[in-house]
């Protein structure tokens, strides 16, 4: 067995059948130890023959016997070989205990506080090929609600720190009342048959401050998901019990179908740092120490399944066993076919296929591990009506992209063809990253057209984006994919070409792009090499734009210049010239007027507020009033708040709110407004509601 104990992960083995293991190996170390409740949890069988392990926000730097470099896991999950010879890290983090895999492998990692929660369906790896690109979150919430509905009495420590108005401040009201969930841990996957159809696909998560195992429906929103509770459980749970000291930690569904639960059965479950010191000295942290067990769970009148002896199987019976419809049963067949690595059975698993698509995922897996796979049965898996059997196959086939003209071309017909599933269209985005040919680039253009609004779709394609793939990026224009690849790679080259095509066409065709642009220029602090002739004709270029008639051309312009190693001030002064002539121009049409200020809202502060100032008159008309205190906003030189507190008593009601927001925005500036309203040359009665509140 595999044993997680921080600060290692440990091998067992009983070679003898003595009950005693004399095999005693560390296959890594590292692993933190700082947090009594916090760790690594939970190690979980792969459908990819990795085992996957929970972080418990744990981290560290990782070594081993059988590791070539050390690892720094950080706070996200990992996986392991099982003979010590790798580790990777992988998206998702368990904050507190627990992980589980439904059938088509995603995994949904605990938490304290929400139900349930997935791992980000873009595997780490594949996002690590391209560092210069930003990244989804890795873990993302599928509940939305957090209420839990138990039936026992809270404890009376939870009765006592709640009336404690610091501990409640501290804290917060959810933490501290009894309804919540907050030591959520075991979220676990069924994906067995005892239990009756309408269970079948969902969560359970144990909640063991309140006594009570919660259950969740399990629903695929686009390429990812969505919970919700059970029509029958609103205001009630799948399991809850009247005893304080009924304490569901972790949930496993069992050779025979039913469904187990470790009650840790103990009075407080807490560790010290929850509980106020005089409470500790009242309640014995340990009562229940020598207690636990184990609860086996089924439906009444069931007829509860036999298993046979698995380690007596022969390959060809274990590779039978892949396609059942005991959770259980599958992976163990599959682990004990991997362990043996025994290639007999690669007929039988080919078999499968094309048949139940749970028995497929894991037929295409083994044969991979075992070294038995053939294009042939890539080419099947790819052709299969689930879409959870073509994600598996497309990662499987990577390898055999570049050698096996009938398998890329496939996954290329996928494309073309419009394959049906989103999940199925964001694993083709990251496959094709494994190829580096002008066909897997026009895919990837292809993907961006079409899907590109798909949920993940544009990481999924910034990570190909690499290499070879890189360099068709110039038919993304119209999307920010174009910006966000040369931002990301610092290609400052490319930028500066693509600068000079757009004031050459039309600066309006290029929000994208400069969207694009400030997204990847605000990942990472990787320093922009100059271009080939120097800065000038980038920052030229930027000046143009930032004089554009069209508000978001300039905004964007200047938001990317900022992002720069150079000043866009010097480049633009002859256009600042002439807005400064055209705003205080009263024979000048408005909207030209109101453009001209707003343009002026980039320049140093001596050259915009004699110029705004100026426009704040009453005589000048209310939407330039507005546009001046607008630009006026926009700058941090504290002397801003000086101005238009001096300037109050002539303006309009409508600047003086437009004022108001101004010096709420920014913090340096509410020492000027709180002095005004002490002198009372600002009155309390001119603040909204919702200011005063601010």
């Amino acid at each position: 067995i595999i044993v997680t104990c921080a600060p290692h992960i440990m091998f067992f083995a009983d070679r003898d059948g003595d009950g005693e293991p004399e095999v005693r190996e560390t296959l890594f170390t590292g692993f933190a130890t700082n947090t009594i409740e916090r760790g690594i949890n939970n190690p979980i069988w792969g459908l990819d023959g990795w085992i996957y392990i929970g972080s418990g926000s744990g981290g560290g730097t990782i070594t081993g016997p059988r590791l070539k470099t050390p690892l720094e896991v950080g706070n996200s999950d990992f996986r392991i070989r099982a003979d010590g010879s790798a580790i990777e890290r992988v998206n998702g983090s368990v904050h507190t205990f627990g992980l589980t895999m439904n059938d088509v492998g995603d995994r949904f990692p605990s938490s304290g506080g929400t139900s349930v929660r997935y791992a980000l369906p873009l595997p780490h790896r594949y996002l690590a090929r391209n560092p210069h690109v930003p990244s989804p979150n890795d873990t993302h919430n599928a509940s939305n609600y957090n209420r839990g509905f138990r039936i026992s009495e809270p404890h009376p420590w939870r009765v006592r720190r709640r009336s404690d108005p610091a501990w409640v401040k501290f804290y917060g009201d959810r933490e501290t009342n009894s309804n919540y969930f907050s030591g959520g841990c075991s979220t676990t996957y069924y994906g067995g048959t005892l239990f009756p159809g309408r269970y079948r696909g969902n969560l359970f998560y144990c909640e063991p401050s309140l006594n009570i195992i919660h259950r969740a429906i399990l629903n695929r929103d686009g390429a990812g998901y969505k919970a919700t509770r059970a029509p029958e459980e609103m205001e009630s749970e799948f399991l809850a019990s009247t005893d304080q000291w009924f304490r569901p930690m972790n949930l496993r569904t069992g050779p025979d179908g039913a469904l187990y639960i470790i009650d840790m059965y103990r009075e407080i479950i807490e560790d010290y740092s929850a509980i106020p010191r005089f409470l500790q000295q009242q309640y014995g942290l340990d009562q229940g120490r020598a207690h636990g067990r184990i609860w086996r769970l089924v439906p009444k009148n069931a007829k509860v399944q036999e298993s046979p002896n698995f380690s007596k199987l022969s390959g060809i019976e274990l590779a039978q066993e892949i396609e059942s419809n005991n959770p259980w049963r599958r992976e163990t067949a599959q682990r004990l076919l991997i362990e043996r690595a025994d290639k007999n059975p690669a007929e039988v698993l080919a078999k499968r296929l094309d048949g139940n698509w749970r028995g497929a995922i894991r037929a295409i897996n083994t044969l991979a591990s075992i070294g038995a796979l053939k294009s042939s049965h890539v080419l099947t898996a790819l052709r299969h009506k689930h879409f959870g059997v073509r994600i598996h196959a497309l990662r499987i086939a990577e390898p055999l992209l570049k050698k096996d003209k009938a398998v890329s071309s496939h996954v290329f017909s996928m494309v073309d063809t419009l394959d049906p599933d989103p999940s199925v269209r964001l694993q083709i985005a990251l496959t094709l990253g494994a190829l580096q040919t002008e066909a897997s680039a026009t895919r990837l253009v292809s993907l961006s057209h079409q899907h590109g609004s798909d949920r993940w779709m544009e990481s999924a394609i910034l990570s190909s984006a690499n290499g070879q793939n890189g360099s068709w990026l110039s038919q993304w224009k119209g999307t920010p994919l174009l910006g966000t690849t040369m931002a990301g790679r610092r290609d400052s080259n490319a930028v500066m070409n693509q600068l000079l095509h757009l004031n050459h066409v039309s600066p309006e065709t290029g929000i994208p792009f400069l969207q694009g642009l400030i997204a990847g220029a605000s990942q990472g602090d990787t320093p922009w090499p100059e271009p080939t002739n120097g800065w000038d004709t980038i920052a030229t270029q930027l000046a143009v734009m930032m004089t554009s008639r069209n508000a978001e051309v300039r905004k964007l312009a200047s938001g990317f210049a900022a992002r720069l190693p150079i000043d866009s001030s010097k480049y633009i002064g002859k256009f600042l010239n002439s807005a400064k002539k055209q705003a205080l121009d009263e024979q000048t049409p408005l909207n030209q007027r109101v453009s001209a200020i707003e343009m002026l809202s980039i320049a140093p502060y001596e050259t915009l507020a004699p110029v705004a100032i100026k426009l704040l008159d009453p005589k000048q008309p209310p939407s330039l009033q507005q546009a001046s205190i607008i630009s006026l906003g926009k700058s941090h030189d504290i002397r801003v708040a000086r101005e238009l507190i001096k300037v109050w008593p002539s303006l309009t009601p409508k600047s003086r709110t437009a004022v108001l927001e101004t010096l709420l925005s920014q913090e340096n500036r509410l020492p000027f407004l709180l002095g005004a309203l002490e002198k009372r040359a600002i009155q309390i009665g001119d603040l909204s509601a919702i200011q005063r509140e601010k």
